[in-house]
């Protein structure tokens, strides 16, 4: 598995409410990285906001330090005032990965997990092609 030096790159993954019964929610992200700190963005199925359309999109803000990870979810056509969760968690040492928990930050104990999986480079390009091909 090649090593990574930052976080910058596109992201699949799943995040969990705390109920057990509620399926994982996938979620497609793009992260850039200088100096520790991240921005990126976001997609998402829409599983609770359905008067936003089929998907969500967010804005990522936040940082590393070493293997800690951490960022703050902005949905866009949100107006809720901190109704952004949190995503905290740990990378692997090839910066591969990423595991942790999320919560919202008016209410810290109600909250699930995630995980994140780097796209490899090749899927990557595979995914946008497929795309654009199904957009012509």
């Amino acid at each position: 598995m090649a090593q990574h030096s930052d976080l910058t790159g596109e992201w699949w993954g799943i995040y969990r409410y705390p109920t057990g019964g509620a399926q994982p929610v996938p979620m497609e992200v793009k992260l850039s990285e200088a100096a520790g700190e991240l921005s990126g963005e976001s997609r998402e199925p829409n599983t609770f906001r359905k008067d936003l359309g089929p998907e969500l999109r967010a804005e990522l803000n936040g940082h590393r330090d070493g293997s800690a990870v951490q960022f703050s979810k902005r949905y866009l056509g949100f107006t809720q005032p901190g109704g952004d969760p949190v995503y905290a968690g740990t990378s692997d040492a090839a910066r591969t990965q990423i595991r942790g928990h999320w919560h919202f930050r008016r209410m810290p104990h109600w909250g699930g997990t995630f995980s994140l999986r780097r796209k490899p480079h090749a899927t990557a390009t595979a995914t946008r092609r497929i795309e654009e091909a199904v957009d012509l």
